[in-house]
């Protein structure tokens, strides 16, 4: 197995998109827009960081920017989030290489983020995942599902992880479903599995699960039972730690299509719109069209 010396810490982010008319509609091409204006052109461009977004279905109604960085992969609606994450990891392999990249973001349109506090927004976000990967953590999230029925693992919308964790995610999660439950199954719950049960920790940004050790079951499982509700999903409201909701502020990328923490979502959101035009001088050079160099149709 062909191993490189030393990568940079260059950082690729697959956004998986779908534009279908149903209630969620508008929550996911406003969190896209959202993130193409303070993830990409908010404080902090990173030039070694690439933006990949998979659009599936082939329609998208929100321009992205052209950047030398940024890339548009568009593909039949088919496998869900996974088969998205993996066919852009396989184009971005053929124009970039095996090891070009040291970190991998994979995440979907149902999160609305980078939510950064000003105390904090002095360094790139993605910095605040990648703290956490080492040589005994390999995957980060933001929130963590507990209940009696599911084994504990990372929301999948959400994932980052470094170049040796990806290789165990193409190994035993990242595929193509055809049925919903199957993603379920073998993407929302594995992911984090696969590593707990190599002995590998998992870290999620909740305050709840600060310096936890997931590989401690039974103190895991403890937690669980003592302040989460319901089916173990955080995001349902009134379910988080002694029934509280999450804040979009603890976990950066926050799920904002359940519910939870409403007011104080939309408050935060209109609170950076207004900044973004106060304040905010980034400028798009031009959007990716279909005869763009870094737009690839599958």
């Amino acid at each position: 197995d062909k191993k490189p010396r030393e990568t940079p810490d260059r950082v690729l982010v697959i956004y998986a998109y779908t534009e279908i008319s149903d209630w969620k509609h508008d929550i996911r091409k406003n969190n896209l827009q959202f993130f193409i204006d303070f993830a990409i052109n908010g404080k902090h461009q990173g030039s070694d960081v690439d933006y990949v977004f998979v659009v599936n279905g082939y329609n998208n109604s929100i321009d992205i920017p052209a950047y030398n960085n940024t890339y548009v992969i568009v593909r039949e609606n088919t496998g869900f989030d996974a088969c998205a994450w993996k066919e852009a990891l396989l184009q971005m392999k053929k124009l970039k290489g095996e090891y070009w990249y040291k970190f991998f973001v994979l995440l979907n349109a149902s999160v609305r983020g980078p939510f950064i506090p000003p105390y904090a927004n002095d360094k790139h976000w993605i910095t605040y995942f990648t703290k956490y990967l080492n040589d005994d953590t390999k995957l980060v999230g933001t929130s963590i599902c507990c209940s009696k029925k599911h084994p504990v693992h990372l929301q999948s919308m959400f994932l980052v992880t470094s170049i040796s964790g990806l290789r165990i995610l193409e190994q035993d999660v990242l595929r193509c479903y055809k049925k919903k439950i199957s993603v379920i199954e073998n993407v929302e719950k594995k992911s984090s599995q696969v590593f707990l049960k190599r002995g590998f920790n998992i870290v999620s940004l909740l305050k709840q699960w600060e310096d936890h050790d997931f590989r401690d079951k039974n103190l895991t499982d403890e937690m669980c039972k003592k302040h989460n509700k319901k089916k173990g999903d955080p995001y349902i409201p009134n379910t988080y730690y002694n029934n509280i909701d999450i804040s979009p502020f603890e976990v950066i990328f926050f799920k904002n299509n359940k519910g939870a923490n409403q007011k104080t979502h939309d408050a935060y959101t209109q609170m950076m719109l207004e900044w973004k035009q106060k304040y905010s001088s980034q400028k798009s050079v031009g959007y990716i069209t279909t005869d763009s160099r870094n737009y690839i149709h599958l």
